[in-house]
C-alpha cells in the first residue's frame, strides 16, 4: 500500500463524495492539493495550476468558476447532467504539474473515488471524450481512495477499457489489478528524470 506522510489531521479534513451524480469542484481541488503535497513530500516538486471551466456556446469560449448546471442538450433531445456536460471536458487544463527540470513539467490528472469504486474489477475513470480531447500528454492518472486516502496510479491509457456506463455513455475503465502504488511511480520518475531533478536541488 502507498505510504502516506501527511499528518492524520490533514487527511481527515478531506471530504467524501455525497452526490455521485454531481461534479464537486471544491472537493476535486482539495484532493489535487492533497496529491500535490504527497508528491512534493516524496521528492517530486508538484503544484496546482489555476483551474477554470471552459464553456463553449455558439463557438465562443467563456470561463466560469464553480459548478456547471444541468443543461439542455440538443444532441440527445433532453437534459444532460453536469457529469457529462461537454463544458466540463477541459481539454487544455491540467490538474497537477510535476517539476522534473528547470523548464520541464509532467502533467498529472487526479481522480478521487469512493471506496465502492475500488471494490469493482473495472474502475470507471471518466467519459471517453474527456480523455480523447485532451491537448497534452498525461504522464499519470492518480486515483485516490476517499476513505483511506491511499493513492494508486492507473496503467498506461493503452490498457484502459472502453465501456458503457449507467447513462449509456462510452467511458474509460481501468482494470483494478493493473493499478500500482504511487511510490512505485514516484521511484520510476526519479530514475527517468534524475538529471533534471538534480537541477532543482
Amino acid at each position: 500500500m502507498p505510504t502516506l506522510t501527511l499528518p492524520l489531521e490533514t487527511q481527515q479534513t478531506l471530504r467524501q463524495t455525497t452526490d455521485p451524480n454531481a461534479y464537486d469542484l471544491a472537493l476535486g481541488q482539495d484532493y489535487e492539493a492533497y496529491a500535490a503535497r504527497i508528491l512534493t513530500s516524496k521528492g517530486l516538486p508538484t503544484y496546482q495550476p489555476q483551474q477554470h471551466f471552459i464553456l463553449s456556446t455558439d463557438h465562443k469560449q467563456y470561463r466560469e468558476r464553480g459548478k456547471c448546471p444541468i443543461v439542455d442538450d440538443p444532441l440527445s433531445g433532453g437534459l444532460r447532467s453536469r457529469h457529462f456536460d461537454p463544458r466540463l471536458l477541459r481539454p487544455y487544463q491540467r490538474d497537477l504539474l510535476v517539476k522534473v527540470g528547470k523548464t520541464r513539467r509532467l502533467s498529472v490528472e487526479v481522480k478521487a473515488l469512493t471506496p465502492a469504486a475500488f471494490r469493482k474489477h473495472q474502475i470507471w475513470v471518466g467519459c471517453c471524450p474527456k480523455w480523447d480531447l485532451k491537448q497534452f500528454r498525461v504522464a499519470a492518472l492518480l486515483l485516490i481512495d476517499q476513505e483511506t486516502k491511499e493513492i494508486w496510479v492507473a496503467p498506461e491509457a493503452s490498457e484502459w477499457l472502453r465501456v458503457k456506463d449507467q447513462e449509456d455513455v462510452m467511458a474509460y475503465a481501468v482494470p483494478r489489478h493493473l493499478l500500482s502504488p504511487v511510490d512505485a511511480w514516484i521511484d520510476a520518475i526519479k530514475d527517468s528524470y534524475a538529471d533534471g531533478l538534480k537541477e532543482l536541488a
